[in-house]
Order: C-alpha cells, then structure tokens, then sequence
C-alpha cells in the first residue's frame, strides 16, 4: 500500500498533516530575525528636468526623451523609466 492510496481513502489525516506543516511554516517564518533578510540598498539615480513655461508635452519631446534614450556612455545601466 502506498502513501497516496493510503491518503485518497482516509483523506482527514492527509489534511491536518497539511494544516499542521503549513502552520509549522508561518510560525518559522514569523520567527525569523532580521538579519535573515538583509537590506538590499540598489544603486539608483534621480534626474529633475526644469523648463520653466514650457507646455508639457514640450518638455515631454525637448528633454525627457533624451534623459531617457539609452547611451553608450552609461556602464551597467539596465533600464531607465520615467515616473
């Protein structure tokens, strides 16, 4: 007889095994220091662009879409989005 018959006909023992584990796991989890999930600071840089009286869709086709344009120039640089 193996596990799974054994569980398809008595299915109460097979669900409070899983009650009982994921319990188990919560308790684990809540109890775990801070030091088990370290603070990760990403390297992140912040540009404001000013045009002052400009409409926005000026400043949208002036200025953003360059600040946005990948360049060669930017090593290690993954993505870029505007906020």
């Amino acid at each position: 007889m193996n596990v799974s018959a054994w569980s398809i006909r008595n299915p109460v023992p097979a669900a409070m095994l899983f009650v009982l584990l994921t319990l188990a796991g919560l308790m684990s989890f809540r109890s775990m220091k801070v030091q088990n999930f370290p603070d990760m600071d990403l390297p992140v840089v912040i540009v404001t662009a000013l045009l002052p009286g400009a409409a926005p869709e000026q400043l949208e086709s002036d200025i953003a879409q360059r600040l946005e344009t990948p360049s060669p120039r930017r090593r290690g640089s993954s993505t870029s989005r505007a906020h």
